[in-house]
């Protein structure tokens, strides 16, 4: 939850309030939400094939948790473009928008024609470019698990030849496009790119008892991560403290402090999870409120929370009750 309202309190501020994020806020740079979240997904969801051990089972509950958000959050998405663009709505647009919503609950959600870009901020909803990457992850952790019987450091293969990618991937595929983009802006919607992060929450799970031994500690990855915030080093693959492209000296204390908070903390126990729906609604209800003329902070969290609200308690918590086999439980 909480890096899910880190996304959505830095995306309102650059949106609604002209880019500016004040003072007292600029700590969240240092803490991205979407680098977090690919480390625990890579934890959880490994743990959670490991659990079931069943292909049918594991699909079956990925798409629970998944896909009937994505569809009522495409609904909502489909709302704000025609309250936008109904006047401007010609019979040669509607193949855009079923191709748009299709692309929106499938694998494309990545999607977003150029007939959209004068709605909002240009993009009905583009941080969902995430949830192209963890489907394409939730693929490939069946395979990788087969290939570990045979290889068991395979897991540590991919980290490398995807921080490989991660960092040198810009500049080798800089002469390469294709229809009319940079190649390597394919890759970067796919966990050839960000499959590293995911790796090290593999890692970490595959390792959960020696950390137990000493997760008491990880508190102090604070103090590293101050440090790197505070020098004054070239951003780089390693060092770079902000933005989703975190260095890894940065990211190793950060998955540190994550699993202390996790694991070495007390448990707080909600019998709600808003954390999904904050993150794919809130660029949709900016757009709309960007139409409306409406640039006030407090409104847009507010929606965010009363809608998320709606979607875990009507649609996602029904739909995850049918799931046979829950880590959660």
């Amino acid at each position: 939850m909480v890096f899910a309202v880190q996304v959505m309190i830095y995306h309102t501020f650059i949106h609604l309030n002209n880019g500016i994020l004040p003072n007292y806020l600029t700590f969240i740079n240092f803490i991205p939400g979407v680098p977090a979240f690919f480390f625990v997904s890579g934890f959880l969801i490994y743990a959670s094939f490991i659990k079931t051990s069943n292909i049918r089972i594991y699909a079956k509950n990925r798409f629970f948790r998944l896909f009937p958000g994505l569809f009522f959050v495409t609904c909502g998405g489909l709302f704000v473009l025609l309250f936008s663009e109904w006047d401007n709505l010609t019979i040669n647009d509607i193949p855009t928008y079923i191709t748009w919503f299709l692309a929106q609950i499938s694998i494309g959600q990545v999607y977003n024609p150029s007939l959209f870009n004068n709605v909002g901020i240009g993009v009905i909803n583009g941080a969902l470019w995430t949830i192209t990457v963890e489907i394409l992850f939730y693929m490939f952790v069946p395979i990788i698990f087969l290939i570990e019987r045979k290889f068991k450091y395979f897991i540590y293969l991919l980290f490398c030849l995807s921080f490989f990618l991660y960092s040198f991937g810009g500049s080798y595929f800089e002469n390469y496009y294709f229809f009319g983009k940079n190649l390597f802006r394919y890759l970067e919607f796919t966990p050839l790119v960000w499959g590293w992060m995911f790796c090290l929450g593999i890692i970490c799970y595959k390792n959960i008892e020696l950390i137990n031994k000493y997760i008491k500690y990880f508190y102090l990855a604070i103090i590293p991560m101050i440090a790197l915030i505070n020098l004054s080093i070239p951003e780089s693959v390693f060092f770079t403290p902000f933005t989703n492209r975190l260095g890894l000296f940065y990211f190793l204390p950060l998955i540190l402090l994550i699993l202390y908070l996790s694991f070495a903390t007390p448990v707080i126990k909600l019998n709600f999870d808003l954390s999904y729906g904050v993150y794919i609604w809130h660029l949709v209800v900016i757009n709309f409120l960007l139409e409306l003329n409406i640039n006030s902070i407090f409104i847009a969290c507010l929606l965010v929370i009363l809608i998320s609200l709606f979607s875990w308690y009507l649609i996602e918590k029904p739909f995850l009750n049918k799931k046979q086999i829950s880590i959660r439980r």
